[in-house]
């Protein structure tokens, strides 16, 4: 604004210049008009034949008041004239001033000053103070958008810091994770290399990609001599057309017959040997290409050890086959005569013609006892050898265990009074649910553990039985406050023949009871198991599946 009042203001001044010299100009020009009037009345009065110019010479010309009168009107045309000299100049020293005033204080002073604070700004000095931008006028539009100028490259500044920084995160990244994908692929190619088994890949070509250390001493070829070659020189001749129809075969139809799993098959070395090997193929696809990975194993030598585990079985078999054959004849022989004895015991005790003596009977109780716990023993190698063979009578039906229970603590209730052992029935028959069991190998499971707690029992002792449900299944526990099992020996608790250290005691037993009721309880689709902690006593239980539960 104050730009154009300056500019109103020349103009207002050289307009009253004008004027001036307008005015000045009439006058002169009314001047000029009075000697021209003066000239010809001059002319008028000389005689004819002379001219003006001769008039200040003649006394014969005008009067003295006429020459008054044209002098006077030349002096004032001069003086006009110097005037106009006067006004002209001062109009045009006005001008050049006003003009200087404008253009030095009103635009070249801001403009350079908006220049330097411009040239601070290309050189990063963006905490320049902006001249002017608090005038109204054009020089003030100026210096506001030199100022927001100011503030795009401050921005620009800010953004291209932040992009370097950001640059230099994304270089750290970069460098960051090309050294992760560095050492991850040194890892991968250690482990590859490192592998016991023959790792080895190809193209859809069928040609060798890479080939690590293990296939190098599987195969005897070494990496140099298989890289590039097709992978059938490893394959018998019968397999080395099918495997290129094979790999063509699953690239147009996309069905694995040998992918992500694992395949037996024969391999051949460098030297022509045929060998057994395991082998599973994965797929790999980089960008647009595929490859095959095979992971190889030589089975060799477990070739070998199936082969002898066979024949051994087989001679463990025939073995087994003649063990059991034999315990089954010698049994029954054993059999026979042990009934033949024990009936001529009894026959000794029932001759009443002629009876025995004190001593004798005491002799043949003895002959009795050890004649019945023999034919126990027999009876049981028996049962063992049944279970073992296959041959055992099972017939699972739907059970009420409460009779069978009570039956069972019947058959053991003299010999615990005989120890002197409390017998605590501690279970509700009422609860109790129908079974899917055999009924008689239910109660042999059930009074085996009980005559064990009884045997192995202490003076005096307790014994709890009782039942709970166990995952749709009852369980029956037999506890004792016997003297335990020690820890070392509970893994042997299960195997036939073995007494975990009772052999010299005075406790009856062919440690192969508990052998015949496991795996009775397992043939019932049952589970059995203990617990025991020394000179605290033991607690064995068996599970056998509800009726409801298996319908």
């Amino acid at each position: 604004m104050k730009i154009k009042t300056a500019a109103l203001v020349i103009i207002l001044a050289l307009s009253l210049s004008g004027v001036l010299i307008v005015a000045v100009s009439m006058h002169s020009l009314s001047s000029i008009q009075e000697i021209k009037s003066t000239w010809m009345s001059l002319e008028a009065a000389l005689p004819n034949g002379e001219n003006a110019n001769s008039f200040e010479d003649s006394t014969a010309g005008p009067s003295a008041e006429l020459r008054e009168t044209f002098y006077k009107s030349l002096d004032a045309l001069t003086s006009s004239g110097n005037s106009i000299l006067y006004l002209t100049s001062a109009t045009i020293i006005l001008f050049i001033l006003s003009a200087y005033w404008l253009i030095r204080i009103q635009i070249i002073k801001p403009i350079h000053r908006l220049t330097q604070s411009m040239t601070s700004i290309a050189n990063e000095d963006l905490d320049v103070e902006i001249y002017g931008t608090e005038k109204k006028n054009e020089i003030g539009e100026m210096a506001r958008a030199v100022e927001i100028f100011k503030d795009n490259v401050y921005l620009l500044e800010c953004a291209k810091t932040e992009l370097f920084s950001a640059n230099l995160d994304l270089e750290s990244s970069i460098l960051s994770r090309t050294n992760a994908l560095k050492n991850s692929e040194e890892k991968l190619r250690a482990i590859v290399e490192t592998a016991v088994d023959a790792i080895i890949s190809i193209d859809k070509e069928g040609n060798i990609c890479s080939y690590n250390s293990a296939a190098e001493s599987m195969f005897g070829y070494q990496k140099n001599e298989v890289l590039g070659q097709n992978v059938v020189i490893i394959l018998p001749e019968a397999f080395r057309n099918s495997h290129d129809e094979y790999i063509s075969n699953y690239l147009q139809t996309g069905k694995p017959k040998a992918i992500g799993v694992i395949r037996e098959m024969e391999a051949v070395r460098k030297n022509g040997q045929h060998f057994p090997i395991h082998v599973s193929i994965s797929e790999v696809k980089v960008s647009d290409d595929v490859l095959f990975t095979g992971i190889i194993r030589d089975i060799s030598e477990l070739k070998a050890y199936q082969k002898s585990l066979q024949a051994s079985k087989e001679l463990a078999n025939s073995a087994n086959k003649a063990k059991t054959d034999f315990v089954s004849n010698m049994s029954h022989e054993l059999r026979t005569p042990m009934n033949a004895i024990l009936g001529f015991a009894q026959l000794l005790e029932m001759d009443e013609n002629e009876p025995l003596s004190a001593s004798q009977k005491e002799s043949v109780g003895e002959i009795k006892t050890a004649g019945k716990h023999l034919l126990s023993i027999i009876n049981q190698i028996l049962d063992l050898n049944k279970i073992e063979v296959g041959k055992t009578s099972i017939k699972l039906t739907k059970t009420s265990p409460t009779e069978l229970i009570q039956e069972s603590l019947a058959l053991i209730i003299q010999m615990s009074h005989t120890n002197n052992i409390e017998l605590i029935d501690d279970i509700e028959y009422e609860k109790l649910p129908d079974l899917y069991t055999d009924e008689m190998r239910f109660k042999q499971v059930l009074v085996n553990l009980l005559t064990n707690a009884v045997k192995y029992n202490k003076q005096g002792g307790k014994i709890i039985l009782k039942t709970e449900m166990h995952h749709n299944k009852l369980r029956f526990s037999v506890k004792d406050t016997g003297k335990g099992i020690p820890l070392y020996r509970q893994t042997q608790i299960f195997v036939p023949f073995e007494r975990l250290g009772r052999e010299n005691s005075d406790v009856e037993g062919t440690g192969i009871g508990l052998s015949i009721t496991k795996k009775l309880v397992e043939i019932m689709q049952g589970d059995i198991g203990f617990e025991s902690e020394q000179d605290e006593g033991s607690v064995f239980w068996f599970e056998l599946p509800v009726y409801e539960s298996v319908v």
